[in-house]
């Protein structure tokens, strides 16, 4: 198992059209393979900051979803958006039970 953590941080003056393109990798990247949860959290307490959670089967089901169209697609417009660059942790199995 896979978990991801990645921090986006978007310019304020872009969030809406960010958000529209959140929704629509969330909705698409849910029906990969091995997906078992793809989420979008807005911190309210830091402008522009939105924080993805996701949880894969493998490796080779994340790697498959980085190559999906969608994924490439989506990801150069919201790096467009960015204020700075994003932040992401790739958490692999449990080391501490």
């Amino acid at each position: 198992m896979i978990r991801i953590i990645a921090e986006n941080y978007i310019r304020t003056n872009e969030v809406d059209k960010a958000e529209i393109l959140f929704r629509e990798l969330v909705a698409a990247s849910r029906k990969d393979p091995g997906c078992f949860e793809y989420r979008v959290h807005k911190d309210d307490e830091v402008p522009g900051l939105y924080v993805f959670i996701e949880e894969w089967s493998d490796r080779i089901a994340h790697q498959k979803h980085d190559e999906s169209e969608h994924f490439k697609r989506i990801i150069p417009q919201i790096t467009a958006m960015a204020s700075r660059r994003a932040r992401v942790l790739i958490l692999h199995d449990e080391v501490m039970v």
